[in-house]
């Protein structure tokens, strides 16, 4: 069930990531800043649940 819905997340998320990043016009040094956010928005997007 797990890999199902990480596949389908990509599958909507992925071309949508790829047409915000292409159409992005980034200064210098501001692709490492986006990245320091992200990257733990990910992690946290990717932690178990408790129901």
């Amino acid at each position: 069930m797990k890999e199902k819905a990480v596949r389908l997340g990509c599958a909507f998320f992925g071309p949508v990531i790829d047409e915000v990043v292409g159409a992005s016009d980034f200064e210098p040094g501001e692709p490492e800043t986006v990245r320091r956010f992200l990257t733990p928005v990910l992690e946290r997007t990717r932690r178990p649940r408790v129901s």
